[in-house]
């Protein structure tokens, strides 16, 4: 019975089946991560260009336009979060100042604008330079064969300004000299 070498070709195809499946679907799921977080991000390089180019005061109607720009971008209806933030920063005492920040969707909007938080990836700047930080979340779900939980995508991404100021109003009927610059 031990030397009968009959039936290995099905044995070993029993046992190899199910590992190049499972290969091939974590292959397919780890690509897909990775194109979502690649697509995430040139999301927010869009919208971080977009808003540096703003010449116009930015209302909340703008920021709402932009997640729906950012919700057509990544191509999902779930888990879209933005969030725009316009900093300077102030060289005698070493620190960044949000002049404004706006935000799409509820962990965007209560979060607030967290600039020290991320102070260490900030670039260096001129005194008084106004750089554009858009922070985006996504949601991700993978297919769970290959034990890869939900996940949120994270991008934050400072953009110069190009026009220099770019100023704020948390209410288009505001008089234009109460608008955050």
């Amino acid at each position: 019975f031990r030397a009968d070498q009959a039936g290995t070709v099905t044995v070993e195809f029993v046992i190899v089946i199910p590992l190049l499946f499972w290969c091939f679907i974590a292959t397919y799921t780890f690509f897909d991560a990775y194109r979502t977080d690649y697509v995430n991000s040139k999301a927010s390089f869009t919208i971080g260009d977009q808003v540096s180019r703003e010449r116009g005061i930015v209302v909340p109607a703008y920021v709402d336009g932009l997640g729906e720009l950012q919700q057509m971008l990544v191509q999902s209806e779930d888990g879209v979060r933005l969030r725009v933030t316009a900093f300077n920063y102030r060289k005698d005492d070493d620190s960044y100042r949000v002049i404004w920040s706006g935000g799409v969707g509820e962990t965007a909007r209560s979060v607030g604008a967290k600039i020290d938080d991320i102070k260490d990836r900030l670039p260096a700047m001129g005194e008084n330079d106004v750089h554009i930080l858009t922070e985006t979340w996504l949601d991700f779900s993978p297919a769970d064969l290959v034990g890869m939980g939900d996940f949120t995508l994270y991008e934050p991404i400072v953009t110069r300004s190009r026009v220099g100021r770019i100023c704020w109003k948390a209410s288009p009927t505001a008089p234009d000299n109460t608008a955050l610059c």
